[in-house]
C-alpha cells in the first residue's frame, strides 16, 4: 500500500507543479506584454500603446456606471467604423489620459459622446483621429483586484502565496 500512496502523492505533486508552472508562464507572458506597452508609452512616447491593434486601459472614474465600473479594465480594438451606441476610448489632442464614453451622435468627421452616468453630453466633439478604438471587453472584476493590489497591500499577499507555493513544490520534489 505504501507504493500506492507514493504514486498518488507523486501525481498530486505533479499536477500542482504543472499548474504553478502554467501560472508562472502566464505571468511571464503578461509581464512581457505589459513591458512592451510600457516601452511604447514611456520610451517611444506613444500615448496609446497597443499590441496587434488592442489596448487595455484602467477606468478611473464612474462616468460609465453601470456598464463599466470605476476601477475596471477595458480592452479596446482599433477599427475604422464607429456607430452611435458603441463605447469608444479616445484621447483628445493635448490630453494625457484617454476617456471611455458612449457615442451618442455621429456627424461628418466627429462624434458626440456621453458617459452613461453623466446627465449631459460631453462638451467637446471627438474627431475621428482622436479615437483609440471601440471597447470590445470589460473586466469589471479585474478592477476590484487591481485596486486591492494597488491600495490594499494585496501585492504582499500575492508575494507570500507565491513563496509558499514555491516552497511547497520544492519540499514535495525533495521526497
Amino acid at each position: 500500500t505504501s507504493a500506492k500512496v507514493n504514486t498518488i502523492d507523486d501525481s498530486v505533486s505533479h499536477i500542482v507543479f504543472v499548474f504553478v508552472r502554467g501560472i508562472i508562464w502566464l505571468l511571464a507572458l503578461l509581464i512581457i506584454l505589459v513591458g512592451w506597452m510600457a516601452i511604447q508609452k514611456f520610451v517611444l512616447k506613444d500615448p496609446t500603446p497597443s499590441i496587434f491593434g488592442y489596448s487595455a486601459y484602467y477606468v478611473s472614474t464612474g462616468s460609465m456606471e453601470s456598464e463599466i465600473h470605476e476601477g475596471a479594465i477595458v480592452v479596446v480594438k482599433e477599427t475604422n467604423d464607429y456607430k452611435a451606441g458603441e463605447i469608444i476610448t479616445y484621447l483628445k489632442d493635448g490630453d494625457t489620459v484617454p476617456t471611455t464614453h458612449r457615442i451618442i451622435f455621429v456627424r461628418d468627421g466627429y462624434y458626440i459622446t456621453k458617459g452613461d452616468a453623466n446627465n449631459t453630453f460631453d462638451t467637446t466633439e471627438v474627431y475621428e483621429h482622436e479615437v483609440v478604438g471601440e471597447v470590445v471587453h470589460v473586466f469589471n472584476e479585474v478592477g476590484i483586484f487591481v485596486n486591492w493590489v494597488k491600495d490594499g497591500g494585496g501585492f504582499i499577499y500575492i508575494l507570500v502565496i507565491a513563496i509558499v507555493l514555491g516552497a511547497g513544490i520544492y519540499i514535495l520534489k525533495q521526497d
